[in-house]
């Protein structure tokens, strides 16, 4: 239908439509950047439109038509995405609004693993095994994330997402589990991997002296082999700090 007034002036006859056409609109987010996933409210607001006369569009697939012209719609996109309504009314035309974009920053995924001993490339929520006082290869790559923050081992300040290792050495703790979070606009991540190192092996020391039957005065040499250790040292006829990697010494007894 369609409706005219009309009115009579000085013998006039005037015709006024009073159907007007929508003019009025808008269309708004509660947020316009997101995590994947992640709701956001869209509002919009059609004057003069038909109850039940505005279609809602996420570019340009219709999500359900007939909507009211005044009213809301919780969307969760995964990808970057440009919403907009459009409306009849009771006049002949109808009004699409201008385009709403949501950006979707995508969660950060991590790719975190250690290389110890016999065990190569060992995947995060996995464990490695090392000898005592050994050493293990933290490796990892991350992707959409602008920072990381580990625990238990410390990162130097240009080691913060993709492509990144740091060797651990001298490790003595029996078990340690080594954690990386990564964190982006689209939100966290967290990873860990768990080191076991074995218990420590008793010292072994070999001493050998060139001749057990001397002399007085007469010079022998001593010598020595060492596994295990962190420090040795002399007692009795001579003195002092030895190498833990074996040696020879020449004593006059």
């Amino acid at each position: 239908y369609h409706y005219y007034a009309t009115t009579y002036y000085n013998n006039h006859h005037n015709h006024y439509d009073i159907n007007p056409n929508p003019n009025y609109y808008f269309i708004c987010a509660s947020s316009t950047s997101i995590a994947s996933g992640s709701p956001t409210t869209l509002s919009w607001n059609v004057a003069n439109a038909n109850p039940n006369g505005c279609t809602l569009y996420a570019g340009s697939t219709a999500l359900t038509p007939n909507y009211d012209p005044v009213g809301s719609r919780t969307v969760s996109p995964t990808s970057n995405t440009s919403y907009k309504i459009t409306c009849t009314g009771f006049g002949v035309s109808s009004v699409t609004s201008s385009d709403v974009n949501i950006t979707v920053n995508q969660l950060p995924t991590l790719d975190f693993k250690v290389n110890a001993g016999t065990s190569v490339n060992t995947s995060a929520g996995d464990s490695a095994s090392v000898s005592y006082n050994g050493s293990a290869t933290l490796s990892w790559n991350a992707t959409n994330a602008t920072s990381c923050t580990p625990t238990n081992f410390t990162l130097p300040s240009n080691y913060l997402t993709t492509n990144k290792s740091l060797t651990l050495n001298n490790l003595t703790t029996s078990q340690t589990t080594y954690s990386l979070k990564c964190d982006g606009a689209g939100g966290s991540i967290t990873k860990s991997v768990t080191v076991n190192v074995a218990n420590p092996t008793s010292p072994n020391v070999t001493l050998t002296a060139s001749s057990t039957s001397v002399y007085n005065g007469t010079g022998v040499t001593l010598s020595w082999s060492v596994s295990n250790a962190t420090s040795c040292a002399a007692s009795n006829g001579w003195t002092g700090d030895k190498s833990t990697n074996g040696g020879a010494e020449p004593v006059t007894p």
